[in-house]
């Protein structure tokens, strides 16, 4: 995980060893063209493939540990609007009443004063941490991402971390993406496979999530397979066999991400067709529309449409009640 150290290492490994020749008829052919796409996608290199991956097997053993862990989290009754679960008043109900408050939450930091100014190319002081600002990569509904760097903290000028980092700025705060952030790694323990946010700045007006910095989307790698004109279906059904083993797991934490699309869904490490690699892909932005169904009743369904045409399922279209499909 990302602990936010300054000059943590980084480590560069070679993505793809020598094969043996043969290899081809057992699957080389299309991870070679995996990894094509990945590297078209990435803007760089150098990744950290070294986090472990859960098994899924071991989730379903772990599924009474799951349920004790989640009994009384809730000092009282808040339930979900069945209408509506991204209510923003109940989601502030549900963060006041949780026995185990965000401020006492790992990386969570208040401070009672306004949001820095955080633009590109500017140098940004948080507490007694300098962060530089990069580019802005990306704008969206609920907040402006840029990429940043760290710099050690005794002085502006001495070594920088060469891990590069995420800054999410929202304005008004946006607390309830860290709560969920915070349960999915609490009840799955898989660092690797879903976004983690080691420090959540929350200030009066706003807050900025600092995150891990990954080059290269699920978007990227569509894009990727258009302009090289790979095999399309091939690639298709990799990727969705990913996403659904991820989708799984969230379901066994009893939670729903709420907006999973391909920009939001990127990949930590080059895809392999190794069955005992793990999964390639990793659910790194906007857990803002995130549900936690153990705040809900047993068979709880909604029946809120999205106005968006991007994000709409087929249940709302039919203005029928939804849940995790």
């Amino acid at each position: 995980d990302m602990s936010l150290h300054p000059c943590r290492p980084t480590r560069t490994k070679q993505l793809l060893p020598a094969k043996p020749e043969g290899e081809l008829c057992h699957g080389g052919a299309i991870q070679d063209g995996l990894l094509h796409l990945f590297l078209n996608a990435s803007a760089s290199p150098q990744l950290d493939v070294s986090s472990p991956v859960c098994d899924v097997s071991e989730m379903d053993e772990g599924i009474s540990e799951l349920t004790n862990k989640m009994k009384g989290v809730l000092v009282q009754a808040v339930f979900y609007d069945l209408n509506n679960p991204f209510d923003e008043k109940i989601q502030r109900d549900i963060l006041r009443g949780l026995k185990l408050p965000l401020s006492e939450r790992r990386g969570f930091v208040h401070f009672d004063e306004l949001i820095p100014r955080i633009a590109p190319h500017k140098m940004v002081q948080i507490g007694d941490t300098f962060f530089g600002m990069k580019e802005q990569i990306g704008e969206g509904a609920y907040g402006t991402i840029f990429k940043a760097i760290r710099h050690n903290n005794n002085a502006v000028n001495d070594t920088i971390c060469e891990m590069s980092l995420v800054f999410k700025v929202q304005k008004p705060a946006r607390e309830w993406e860290f709560y969920i952030c915070s349960e999915v790694q609490s009840r799955l323990q898989d660092l690797g496979s879903f976004m983690a946010i080691p420090r959540c700045y929350s200030f009066s007006d706003g807050s900025i999530f600092v995150s891990e910095y990954l080059p290269a989307s699920l978007l990227d790698i569509l894009n990727a397979a258009k302009s090289t004109k790979m095999a399309e279906e091939t690639f298709a059904i990799f990727f969705v066999i990913q996403l659904c083993e991820l989708v799984h797991r969230l379901g066994q934490a009893r939670i729903i991400h709420g907006d999973i699309k391909p920009d939001n869904i990127m990949l930590r490490r080059k895809p392999s067709l190794d069955r005992n690699a793990g999964s390639a892909l990793h659910s790194a932005y906007d857990f803002g529309r995130g549900i936690d169904m153990s705040l809900a009743k047993e068979g709880t369904t909604f029946t809120h449409v999205f106005k968006s045409k991007e994000t709409i399922i087929p249940e709302m279209m039919k203005e029928k009640p939804w849940s995790y499909q």
